[in-house]
């Protein structure tokens, strides 16, 4: 396959259809495989190194940092900020008439992606970002100060130290295939969102959603592709109750209601353990293979449990 096309899909071929030129044959819908938007996903592939060493140090840090990269991958909505690759032409003229040439080809790798996200009671996100922004540098004295770590941790401090890496990916509406996918380096965000969440207005009661900037350097090609698709297939592998797990099919989701913990009072008595943790039938399954087996046989003929 050509380079930069691979592991990702590949388009149906439309070559054999008269597609929309004169009579339309709507009857045939193979040749209409329009692209659909709104399928993505982020995963945070790194996050900076002066703050991974803050949390080891501080478990309010640690805390901020493993919600904000949770929120990130679990509530992610899409994007905002990906490049063009654009064309320069250049002209050839004989004094008359002018001919345009493509001579140059870019894309723009300074770029900003925007991302929005439903902030936390307890400023989470805003929080985080902070903490890490005043560490770069003190927005009083100016000085990189790391919160404590130049010059003890780090005695030759830099960027490397301070950004993030993310890989982006958009998929097809069976959210199993790769359409696109990218690597965002030497991400940094640009501001934490204090007047989005701190200006009020008495009586005006609001969730607040805020907007979070990175500015990245975005790098495309088969690699990126290659890992995306291995990370799509990874997190839909993931075994029930992962946190990373991706559920496509709701027939196959557990949903918490299911395993109870609801107290109604304040005896500590569970009035509700779940469905699984109160059925007697399921304790019994569970602690008895023969009868396991019975259950099993019976469901795989489609026969009504019944008096196992």
């Amino acid at each position: 396959m050509a380079a930069g096309l691979n592991y990702i899909k590949m388009p149906r071929s439309v070559t054999e259809y008269t597609l929309m030129k004169g009579v339309t044959d709507f009857s045939n819908l193979k040749q209409f495989d329009v692209f659909e938007s709104g399928y993505s996903f982020l995963t945070v592939v790194g996050v900076p190194d002066f703050m991974t060493q803050l949390a080891n140090k501080n478990a309010a840090v640690k805390n901020l940092q493993d919600g904000l990269v949770h929120i990130m991958e679990g509530e992610f909505r899409g994007l905002s900020g990906i490049p063009d690759i654009t064309a320069d032409a250049g002209t050839i003229s004989n004094g008359t008439n002018e001919l345009m040439i493509i001579n140059n080809v870019t894309m723009d790798t300074s770029i900003t992606v925007e991302m929005t996200f439903w902030e936390r009671s307890g400023s989470l996100i805003t929080n985080y970002l902070q903490y890490y922004l005043t560490g770069i540098k003190d927005p009083y004295s100016k000085a990189k100060t790391y919160h404590g770590l130049v010059g003890t941790v780090y005695k030759d401090p830099g960027p490397q130290y301070e950004v993030f890496t993310f890989l982006y990916y958009v998929t097809d509406n069976t959210m199993r295939k790769v359409e696109r996918a990218y690597l965002l380096a030497n991400a940094q965000p640009t501001m934490a969102p204090n007047s989005q969440l701190y200006n009020s207005t008495r009586g005006t009661i609001e969730f607040q959603e805020i907007n979070v900037s990175f500015n990245c350097f975005p790098i495309i090609g088969d690699q990126v592709n290659k890992y995306a698709s291995m990370m799509l297939q990874n997190d839909i592998s993931q075994p029930n109750g992962s946190p990373r797990k991706v559920v496509l099919d709701f027939n196959d989701y557990e949903w918490a209601v299911m395993k109870g913990g609801y107290k109604p009072d304040g005896s500590g008595q569970t009035r509700n353990d779940g469905i699984v943790e109160n059925t007697g039938l399921v304790k019994d399954i569970l602690g008895n293979a023969s009868l396991a087996g019975t259950v099993a046989e019976k469901y795989n003929q489609n026969m009504p449990l019944g008096n196992v």
